[in-house]
């Protein structure tokens, strides 16, 4: 067993309370029907359900409620949206820490949405897949047409109400070979922090082949250390250094969920209610863990079907329990070894991650040698 999630809590809880989207990225997970007339926003109430939820599973009154609001495209729902969300924050948290992201396109950010999540301290992530001409590879607008000047024009707009921003970009079998463009583009930007994430889709029409993957971190994480270290961070390959000094150590130390070994810890609430363990499990109906209109969060653990995304967790490949990263890379992606699809029972990527994990092992005398005697701090 890789984990019997006996210390289990909920990190954070992502909210998809928008089920449609402004453009029509071809590689998308979600498979939201674009073509509706109606667009289907989580109703309020909901909403409320869901922070009081989150607020009463979480006794540690010290620990930050994190929310990350999600779509499709979460700003279609509107700033007075919004402002209701941060007043029933307030209502329900009872002085409580609230951390709030907004993970959006930017295309819908003007004047006005800059100054309100600047004023109200939203942290900001931002889909771009890099370089126009990378951009306009699968994210297109509903005409077909490029979203990249779209996208740029709501950064410029919060850039000069001096609000940061970090970035998700998308790497494929087209522009697997330009990582130093890539990095380059967004320090020039002015992103803080920067996650690359393999292109994967179930059928592997779109997936980022494991030698390509291979390449484009090792490159990028040699081109980061030796030009751009001090000016942007990659959060996969920070972590995976972090993970790496922390296991020499022997000491616990939190990183994201791609090197956690505990999924569903960030669950994901979709418009309709229904929970799933993580944003990416939810095109896969049968890992849906319930509603939230009739399952507290505090029971969540006691259904069978937490149940059984915990023994879908720990059926993993045994070559994988033996793997001489295994600490280091955590069994990998639930999401990129379900059984259903993948009779490996390994991470898609799972040969790219071991030899990128070496290769970073291996890196660090080299690029940390003072940080090493002394002990990294990360």
């Amino acid at each position: 067993m890789i984990n019997n999630y006996i210390s289990y809590s909920i990190n954070s809880v992502v909210m998809k309370i928008v089920a449609h989207c402004n453009l029509r990225c071809d590689y998308c997970y979600r498979n939201i029907n674009s073509n509706e007339n109606r667009i289907n926003i989580m109703d309020i109430s909901l909403v409320k359900k869901s922070i009081s939820e989150y607020v009463a599973c979480t006794p540690n009154i010290n620990k930050p409620l994190v929310m990350v609001w999600h779509g499709g495209e979460p700003l279609i729902a509107g700033i007075e949206y919004f402002e209701k969300i941060l007043k029933i924050q307030k209502e329900l948290g009872h002085d409580r820490k609230f951390v709030n992201i907004i993970q959006t396109n930017a295309t819908l950010i003007d004047e006005k949405w800059s100054n309100f999540i600047k004023n109200n301290n939203i942290t900001v992530g931002v889909s771009l897949d890099g370089p126009k001409e990378f951009n306009d590879l699968h994210r297109k607008n509903a005409a077909g047409n490029s979203s990249f000047e779209m996208t740029k024009k709501g950064l410029e707009s919060l850039k000069r109400v001096k609000k940061e921003f970090s970035a998700i970009c998308v790497i494929n079998n087209k522009n697997y070979n330009e990582s130093a463009r890539f990095l380059d583009f967004f320090v020039n930007l002015g992103t803080s922090v920067v996650d690359f994430i393999p292109c994967f889709d179930y059928n592997l029409k779109y997936t980022l082949e494991n030698n390509h993957y291979e390449f484009f971190m090792k490159t990028i994480y040699d081109y980061w250390m030796k030009n751009h270290k001090n000016n942007i961070k990659i959060r996969f390959l920070q972590d995976v250094i972090k993970k790496i000094v922390c296991t020499f150590k022997n000491k616990s130390c939190y990183v994201e969920c791609k090197l956690s070994d505990m999924c569903g810890r960030n669950i994901a609430i979709l418009d309709n209610g229904d929970i799933y363990a993580c944003a990416c499990l939810t095109p896969i109906k049968n890992m849906k863990l319930g509603n939230i209109n009739n399952l507290s969060l505090k029971d969540l653990t006691n259904t069978n079907a937490f149940k059984n995304m915990v023994d879908e967790y720990n059926d993993v490949n045994k070559k994988c329990l033996s793997c001489e990263v295994k600490k280091i890379c955590a069994t990998g992606c639930l999401n990129r070894r379900l059984s259903q699809y993948n009779p490996t029972k390994l991470d898609h990527f799972c040969e790219a991650r071991r030899n990128i994990i070496k290769h970073i092992e291996n890196s660090l005398p080299k690029y940390f040698p003072i940080q090493l005697k002394r002990g990294i701090k990360l």
